[in-house]
Parts: C-alpha cells; sequence; structure tokens
C-alpha cells in the first residue's frame, strides 16, 4: 500500500472517530438532560421545561379560576409570568425568570416576595412561610405552596397591600442570593396588568 492510500485511509477513520464521539457525547449529553432528578414526572423538557413546570402546578390549583400567560423568549427562555384571577375575586401575577428552580418554588418556596406598585426591583416585601403560616393558622389554613397562596389570596392580598411600606417587614431586592427561592407575586390593581399580551390557558 503506498503512502497516498495509507493518507486517505487514516483520514477517513479520522472523520468517522470525530462523528462517533460527537454523536456519543450528543447522546449522552441528551440523557442526562431529560432524565434530571428536578423534572417532574408527565412535564416537558428542553426550552419550555420550566414554563411547563410552573403550568403544571397552577392548572392543578383548585383555586385559579382563570389563567393567562406572557413569555419573553430568546435564545433561553429568559423570564415568564402567569396572570391568574383568583376563586376569591383577586387579581394577581406570578413571575418567573431562568435563574430559579421553579419546581422549588412552586412546591416549597422559602417564603412570598411581594411587588410594590411603585417599584418592585427595589420595594418588595418578603414574607416567610413560617411567618404567613402562622398568620393563617388561626384560620385553620395552612400556607406550603402556590396552590395554598392562591386559595388563600382572600386573607393575604389585603395584607400585602396593607403592608406595601410596612418598615417592619423585610425589603429585599433581585440582588439578594435568596430572591429566587421566593414565589413572586404582585397583585394587580385597577388600570394595571394589560400591558402584555396574553395567551390563555383557561
Amino acid at each position: 500500500m503506498n503512502a497516498v492510500a495509507r493518507l486517505v485511509i487514516a483520514s477517513v477513520l479520522s472523520i468517522s472517530l470525530i462523528g462517533a464521539c460527537t454523536w456519543l457525547a450528543g447522546v449522552i449529553w441528551f440523557a442526562w438532560w431529560t432524565t434530571t432528578a428536578e423534572l417532574p414526572d408527565n412535564v416537558g423538557f428542553g426550552y419550555y421545561r420550566d414554563f411547563d413546570i410552573a403550568r403544571d402546578a397552577l392548572e392543578h390549583s383548585k383555586c385559579a379560576e382563570s389563567i393567562e400567560y406572557a413569555r419573553h423568549e430568546d435564545v433561553t427562555l429568559e423570564s415568564f409570568h402567569f396572570r391568574i384571577r383568583t376563586e376569591s375575586g383577586w387579581l394577581v401575577r406570578l413571575w418567573f425568570d431562568e435563574g430559579m428552580n421553579v419546581k422549588r418554588v412552586c412546591s416549597n418556596p422559602l417564603g412570598v416576595v411581594v411587588f410594590s406598585p411603585i417599584d418592585w426591583k427595589h420595594f418588595s416585601r418578603a414574607y416567610s412561610v413560617a411567618e404567613l403560616s402562622a398568620r393563617l393558622a388561626e384560620k385553620g389554613k395552612r400556607l406550603t405552596n402556590v396552590n395554598d397562596v392562591l386559595c388563600n389570596m382572600g386573607e393575604l392580598a389585603p395584607m400585602f397591600r396593607a403592608n406595601y411600606d410596612n418598615e417592619n417587614i423585610p425589603r429585599i431586592t433581585y440582588e439578594d442570593p435568596n430572591f429566587n427561592h421566593y414565589l413572586q407575586i404582585e397583585i394587580v390593581e385597577e388600570g394595571r396588568g394589560n400591558e402584555f399580551g396574553y395567551s390563555r390557558i383557561r
């Protein structure tokens, strides 16, 4: 076998080996991506994974009478939110972004961040789950997840609104490392909440 033939064979084998390694790396990455422990049963994966997790939680809430959503789509799904009419008549928006563990925030949040209608980036109030649960305990209610928040908006919303400026309740900003561990909620005031184009879920 002459030198030219050996060179051609070596080149073909090298290209085949690179292709096989690339394919194998893709298979391994896809398997890891779709079997992550955070992925709940029967919820999608990929680009809309976090959105699907939040949507699934809200659709299973017995206290969300209507659900609409808006998404900020880019190379990644940077953020999305839901506008919800609760059974007690309150209109709220729940905010999520790509820095969150959405499953944890929906099922076991650190607490609830309530956005101020004046400047939510700098003047939001943070309520712990323990604090809110204590406030609801005397009425025989509890708070552990997003469904509980929606089902108790009749009690929570008036309290949240009355305490926008209460300095006894800790402020939190998006720069705080714990910010994305809280369920982030905005009570939609009269004349607000129409800044986005919404798609309806129910």
